[in-house]
């Protein structure tokens, strides 16, 4: 969890699952990843990834520090 970074995900290969969701408000969710699904995770949001096969994610986020 980072309560400032604000992240994409997007999934290019392989398979996997993710955990997240914001574990003081709610229940973490599991979903599977396959290749071409994306996800935003916002401040605070808890997560983990779970490589089963060959998972190849791409991540943007942005850097809390450089915001004007």
């Amino acid at each position: 969890m980072r309560k400032e970074k604000d992240e994409n995900l997007e999934m290019l290969r392989g398979a996997g699952g993710i955990y997240r969701g914001r574990s003081s408000e709610q229940a973490l969710t599991i979903e599977t990843l396959r290749s071409g699904a994306e996800f935003h995770l916002k401040p605070g949001m808890e997560h983990c990834l779970i490589l089963i096969k060959n998972l190849l994610v791409i991540e943007r986020s942005s850097d809390p520090k450089n915001r004007s």
